[in-house]
């Protein structure tokens, strides 16, 4: 259930629970009114195991007899006086985040949610959930000793689809994205993942400037980079070494030069209109072949420099 403050005055939260009813409350939010000078409006969203929705129907009916009390009687107002609406709490109620982040109804985003420890068959009813609306979970999770934390991608329809689910559920968010939830899938998975990035990317065009990667070379078919990357922009100091990536520290610092940080640009939704190219002359030997002499760093610098330059003199790079 969700319970809003009348405008400018706070809700009495702790009224609102009784832990020997299960009675929580399991998420406080606010927003302000459209007026002159703008007024705090409270909301608690609290949790009512089934049969206990009587607890708060008592304290109703005792709030609505005449003013006069008879000694000793509790009217409850200071838990109800405040109240200006009372709905049961949809998974919008459980929203602890700023409220213009909450996704369109359809609109699929990683959720961080936050379950309340009850019977232990928390996590496995989210788990069978999950498995039945093909919605992804993620491997990790923190434990709390009153919450269990975790990662669900999903839209809001399939994650309030559930009604055991929901009752499980204490608030949910919107996950602060990390690498980690794309480093630990595996090659299919961020395969997937690359493939639905490529088609977003609007490329850059044949006149923009590049950023010239001086490294162990890139390799240009890569499906994020293989459109900002000519085979004539990439070159190497020594023809024996070839133009390829024979470490991937090269192919890395290119998908760095060109996306900045992947994991904001894999989780949206939008194009990624790209400005800049990339060149890339490989510096570096692979193994078996003799080391740069320390006293030619200068010498085979300048000359990778070079040989980005004599290929497109009218470029601008860096």
């Amino acid at each position: 259930m969700q319970f809003e403050s009348q405008p400018g005055v706070p809700l009495k939260v702790t009224s609102l629970e009784d832990s020997r009813q299960g009675i929580e409350v399991v998420a406080v939010s606010h927003s302000k009114t459209e007026e002159a000078e703008p007024r705090r409006i409270e909301r608690a969203t609290v949790f009512v195991p089934d049969g206990k929705v009587k607890h708060f129907l008592k304290r109703f009916e005792s709030y609505s007899k005449p003013a006069r009390k008879k000694k000793g009687e509790r009217r409850h107002e200071d838990m109800i006086d405040p109240i200006s609406t009372l709905r049961l709490a949809t998974l919008r109620c459980l929203w602890t985040d700023t409220s213009e982040t909450y996704p369109e109804e359809n609109e699929t985003i990683w959720w961080e949610v936050w379950l309340r420890r009850q019977d232990g068959n928390e996590l496995e009813r989210l788990m069978e959930f999950a498995a039945a609306q093909e919605i992804v979970v993620a491997a990790r999770r923190l434990m709390f000793d009153d919450r269990i934390v975790t990662l669900v991608r999903s839209t809001p329809a399939q994650l309030a689809a559930s009604i055991d689910v929901l009752n499980d559920v204490a608030e949910v968010r919107k996950a602060k994205e990390t690498a980690t939830v794309f480093v630990d899938m595996g090659p299919e998975d961020q395969g997937e993942w690359a493939l639905e990035l490529r088609e977003r990317i609007s490329p850059p065009s044949a006149d923009a400037p590049a950023v010239c990667i001086l490294d162990t070379g890139v390799t240009s078919g890569h499906p994020l980079l293989e459109a900002s990357l000519d085979s004539a922009d990439c070159h190497t100091c020594e023809p024996a070494w070839g133009t390829h990536d024979h470490h991937g520290h090269g192919t890395e610092m290119a998908g760095l030069a060109l996306f900045g940080d992947l994991v904001p640009v894999l989780a949206s939704a939008e194009r990624v209109v790209l400005r800049h190219r990339l060149e890339s002359v490989k510096i570096l030997p692979p193994d078996g072949q003799p080391e740069n002499p320390p006293d030619l760093y200068g010498a085979v610098t300048a000359e990778a420099a070079s040989r980005a330059e004599i290929q497109a003199p009218e470029r601008r790079r860096t």
